[in-house]
């Protein structure tokens, strides 16, 4: 930050945790609103990728923070090998959320568009085994359901603050698949418990591809949380996946001091970043889930979500 890589720094960030049954986690971030990047207007969930506008490959050398390079199990390096494959980058958010704020953008060169791939979810997870911190978090927001960038890309961060999701309560829809009980917007749920990197990895793709081809807008938190079905008192001793379906958004998204906050990933898992310093002290957990739930799909859509999910799942 010191060096200038930043459009601002978080030294007049302000916390406040929501008094009611989530403790929602409200962040005062005015300079995201007025000082980001202008966001790309997008009007659809199949939009190409298109070189001539902003990408990742486009940021300036300051903001590379490494380059990601998974080991398979036979030792095998994958950064080695031919161009437009395996160079996944980790970029520092010159617009920051919280502390730690950065970038995943899986298969940098391959000219992507905002679309999950099998690599880019295992990547994720990946990602969250390999930080010990229990507030680390990584999130992916579809086209539609504001992603401000059509280039195939991640967001992780830190917060030292518990978040609902944690241990939201669930019930089964299908083995190995979960949704929420009580929440705001309704999720399908995901356990690396009693699971594999591989398996976990590859149900979670079947299920944003089916969205993804069935026009259906999309956020998804991958976060550490409670086993579901174990009341052992034990907390954070797994990794958890949040598919939110929700109702798309097009156009260019609003970040300005009026709009209060969005609604997408990071929200849904609880944590607010907002833009309006008059409702920053009295925006109760009632006004905040009366706006993210503008955004749930209705029951009878969620349903038909949960039949083709059970379908695409269940062994044939």
């Amino acid at each position: 930050m010191a060096d200038g890589h930043f459009k601002y720094t978080l030294d007049d960030m302000k916390t406040r945790i929501v008094p009611g049954q989530r403790a929602y986690v409200l962040q005062l971030n005015l300079k995201r609103g007025s000082e980001r990047r202008r966001p790309e207007q997008i009007n659809t969930l199949t939009l190409p990728f298109d070189p001539s506008k902003f990408n990742f490959t486009k940021v300036r050398p300051g903001e590379v923070l490494c380059e990601m390079c998974p080991v398979d199990s036979l030792g095998s390096d994958h950064c080695q090998n031919e161009k437009g494959c395996g160079r996944h980058l980790l970029l520092i958010n010159v617009s920051p959320c919280e502390f730690g704020h950065v970038l995943l953008v899986p298969e940098v060169d391959g000219e992507l568009p905002q679309v999950l791939t099998l690599k880019a979810i295992h990547l994720a997870l990946e990602m969250q085994l390999l930080s010990t911190h229990p507030g680390f978090h990584v999130a992916f927001n579809s086209l539609c359901a504001l992603a401000s960038v059509n280039h195939l890309h991640l967001h992780a961060w830190y917060l030292e603050y518990p978040l609902h999701t944690d241990n939201t309560p669930v019930q089964e829809v299908v083995s190995g698949c979960y949704e929420t009980t009580d929440h705001p917007c309704r999720a399908l749920v995901f356990q690396l418990h009693n699971s594999t990197l591989e398996l976990l990895a590859r149900n979670v793709y079947l299920v944003t591809s089916y969205m993804q081809n069935a026009d259906i807008a999309h956020n998804v938190l991958v976060s550490r949380g409670e086993v579901i079905g174990e009341n052992s008192g034990i907390t954070m001793t797994t990794v958890r996946v949040y598919i939110w379906p929700r109702t798309s958004v097009t156009g260019v998204k609003t970040v300005t001091r009026d709009t209060v906050f969005n609604v997408a990933a990071f929200e849904y898992a609880g944590h607010i970043p907002m833009f309006a310093s008059d409702l920053f002290e009295t925006l109760t957990e009632e006004e905040i889930e009366k706006k993210v739930n503008m955004f749930s799909l209705s029951t009878e859509e969620f349903s038909a979500v949960k039949a083709n999910v059970v379908k695409i799942l269940s062994p044939h």
